[in-house]
């Protein structure tokens, strides 16, 4: 070490790439012109905060290798992953004291990006629960992003005048919210109506069939209520799930 003069003092910063976070020793280090000092130094975390952070139960499930997790202050990201193990991770941020922290997760699997608010306050060398009590994230889940399976066949239907033919729609419905459509195909010789209904994330849900009829522009509806449930089917190509069909008067 050099210095300008003999009442100079000094302090140490230690750098580690492999966690990429600074340490400072806090005592400080006077000049000895000439001299030589071993030291045994207690190295303090300096200018991050640790946050030991888990994914909500509903999305848990749908955890992928290509997911990811951030800190955000003020829409701009300021943490990196340390560690990850299931549905943990240790995230290190950068901030200034009292900064507001939100979070977000990247899932892979639904190609979706979940946010929390603001749900932390930064604080230098601060820590939000810890190796063995994980935050679980607040994250808002409840969006339209999961799908099932469902194959019906007409099996009665009350109309008069009125040949079911393939082209005709089946729809489903929860409230006003059309969900999902299917064209009538004939296979092996009845018609199906194979569709993809999409559902809300950790929604209990159920929905309604109506049936629109281009040729004489009728409109039906199914009595019966479906329970949504993310990647179940409904019956199959084969084997269709019945139902019967009223006109809407």
């Amino acid at each position: 070490m050099w210095g300008r003069n003999v009442s100079e003092q000094f302090a140490f910063k230690y750098y580690t790439t492999t966690l990429k976070d600074v340490y400072v020793y806090e005592v400080p280090f006077y000049m000895q012109h000439t001299g030589k000092q071993t030291l045994d130094i207690n190295l303090s975390e300096h200018g991050f905060m640790d946050l030991y952070v888990r994914l909500p139960e509903t999305l848990r499930p749908y955890m992928r290798e290509g997911d990811n997790m951030a800190a955000f202050v003020n829409g701009y990201p300021c943490s990196i992953v340390q560690d990850r193990l299931q549905e943990n991770y240790m995230l290190k941020m950068k901030g200034r004291m009292g900064d507001k922290v939100s979070f977000r997760f990247y899932s892979d699997s639904l190609k979706h990006v979940f946010a929390t608010p603001d749900c932390v306050t930064y604080a230098d060398a601060g820590t939000w629960g810890n190796a063995t009590d994980y935050q679980t994230l607040p994250l808002e889940t409840a969006f339209k992003l999961v799908n099932m399976r469902a194959v019906f066949a007409i099996e009665h239907y009350e109309a008069i005048n009125t040949t079911l033919a393939e082209g005709d729609l089946l729809a489903a419905f929860v409230g006003d919210e059309c969900r999902g459509v299917a064209k009538a195909e004939l296979y092996d010789g009845q018609l199906i109506y194979d569709m993809q209904v999409t559902g809300t994330l950790d929604v209990n849900e159920e929905f309604v069939l109506k049936y629109y009829h281009p040729g004489n522009r009728y409109m039906f509806t199914c009595n019966k209520m479906f329970k949504f449930e993310a990647g179940g089917t409904i019956g199959n190509r084969n084997q269709p799930m019945g139902i019967t069909l009223q006109v809407i008067e």
